[in-house]
């Protein structure tokens, strides 16, 4: 007999910012060393938008370097749509 999959029932704005987590841990940002990130804040329906902080690989002994990443989902789902830094 086939089991049912259990249906998240988490409010669409923390399914959203899970999948967002995931998408910003699973990206490839090649030779960038990401040091840390702020949450995720609402950038417009169906947006969320965080803070990262890289390596300055020209001066890694400086300041880190602020940029954002960006994840956009399928209208009204946590399914993510695309996700990329906006350097």
């Amino acid at each position: 007999m086939a089991t049912k999959s259990k249906k998240d029932v988490r409010p669409l704005a923390v399914r959203q910012s899970s999948s967002a987590d995931t998408a910003f841990g699973e990206y490839d940002f090649k030779d960038v060393v990401v040091l840390d990130s702020d949450g995720w804040e609402t950038d417009g329906p169906d947006r969320l938008i965080c803070s990262f902080y890289y390596e300055n690989s020209e001066h890694p002994e400086g300041d880190s370097i602020r940029a954002s990443f960006c994840v956009n989902f399928k209208a009204g789902t946590d399914k993510v749509k695309e996700a990329y830094p906006n350097w």
